[in-house]
């Protein structure tokens, strides 16, 4: 993900979006999930939240098959559209995002509104 996109992504949305790029990046459908916590250098009680959230994003957004049992992570290959559309979805959602264009989006419209007059 561009890093100059990651002021405007709520931390938890930001911790699922390098989630989903860390499943990319390694390719497989087994993951340990005490190697994924390590990676992401997060506690069980997040790692524990954040399989719950990404396995309902998975699910409803991705299509794609996502268990957790035994301290194993199995899942369908995920690809690069898929990434994309999980930033999309985080981004959307993202409070911090929202913000930023209701900001940019009001301040557009003030300043174009004394132009339309003349």
């Amino acid at each position: 993900m561009l890093q100059t996109f990651t002021p405007f992504i709520d931390e938890n949305r930001l911790l699922s979006i390098n989630f989903f790029e860390l499943l990319y990046d390694q390719n497989q459908t087994t993951y340990s999930i005490y190697k994924l916590k390590k990676e992401l250098a997060i506690s069980s009680y997040k790692m524990h939240h954040l399989l719950e959230e990404v396995e309902d994003i998975s699910k409803t957004i991705l299509q794609i098959k996502m268990t957790h049992s035994n301290g194993l992570l199995s899942c369908t290959l995920i690809n690069s559209t898929s990434v994309h559309q999980a930033i999309s979805y985080e981004a959307r959602n993202s409070i911090n995002f929202q913000i930023f264009c209701h900001a940019f989006l009001t301040l557009k419209i003030n300043l174009m509104n004394p132009l339309h007059k003349i």
